[in-house]
């Protein structure tokens, strides 16, 4: 189903309520497949482009909604990658996903603990010491 423009909160709620989300591209890049994982709904991970010679090469892969869900190096039942134009595949993957349920995944680095993790190095850091380092490596030096 193709849904109009909706708040976070509304979205959120329409993919907790769903058996499995199928990623088609609008938008390329979107926070969708991380929402239905972490709402533990399934995401149908659509493969627009590969190497013909190595297909199963996941490094060569173009997919249609996030290339980044390819980093969680999740497979079914979380994650189901269809190559486009395989009905079959888009069919077994469906039934699949709507038979085994799958329990909310929240990939590590997006957990709170791992976000005030990186924001304290940032408050952490001084800014004097990396800059200072950062004129040695580049050799910059002003000129009047």
């Amino acid at each position: 189903m193709q849904l109009e423009k909706m708040d976070r909160v509304a979205f959120q709620h329409t993919i907790a309520g769903s058996k499995v989300v199928l990623g088609i591209g609008r938008p390329a890049l979107s926070p969708t497949p991380y929402e239905a994982l972490c709402l533990g709904v399934p995401f149908i991970n659509v493969v627009q482009g590969w190497d013909r010679a190595d297909p199963e090469n996941r490094a060569k892969w173009y997919t249609s909604q996030h290339d980044a869900i390819m980093g969680l190096d999740l497979g079914e039942p979380y994650v189901y990658h269809v190559r486009v134009g395989d009905r079959e595949a888009l069919k077994r993957a469906v039934r699949l996903a709507l038979e085994t349920p799958i329990p909310r995944y929240i990939p590590p680095r997006m957990k709170m603990s791992s976000v005030v993790d990186r924001v304290k190095a940032i408050l952490d850091m001084d800014p004097r010491s990396l800059a200072k380092r950062q004129v040695q490596i580049t050799n910059f030096t002003l000129h009047d």
